[in-house]
């Protein structure tokens, strides 16, 4: 995938190790990877080396810097940082199901 690549994937997040309890699960899950919602580190993670293909899977740990920082998430609000606390590590595995390359290209293409 591209920095401007939307993606479907699957997602488990975890904040203990990769064996822990999982904060939250999505099957096809899609995602803009230059959206400002998303963790810098899970970004970064996706976006390291050109060998993620659709049908693998990456582990991704996330340090509080790159992920919700001293905030958590949500970061406002009632829920404030009730779903991930502040300062935790993100253990994430995801699995890549499509990339669409259609921003800036005038046409769309899309890899399963």
């Amino acid at each position: 995938p591209s920095a401007s690549s939307t993606i479907t994937l699957d997602f488990v997040g975890k904040l203990e190790s990769f064996d822990g309890p999982s904060y939250y699960e999505q099957k096809a899950m899609k995602l803009d990877l230059d959206s400002s919602k998303m963790a810098k580190g899970i970004r970064d993670g996706i976006l390291a080396g050109d060998d993620f293909r659709v049908g693998g899977t990456r582990r991704i740990v996330v340090s509080p810097e790159l992920a919700y920082g001293k905030t958590g998430f949500p970061d406002s609000g009632p829920n404030a940082g009730k779903l991930i606390p502040p300062g935790a590590t993100l253990y994430v595995e995801i699995r890549l199901r499509s990339i669409a390359l259609s921003k800036g290209l005038g046409f769309g293409l899309n890899l399963v």
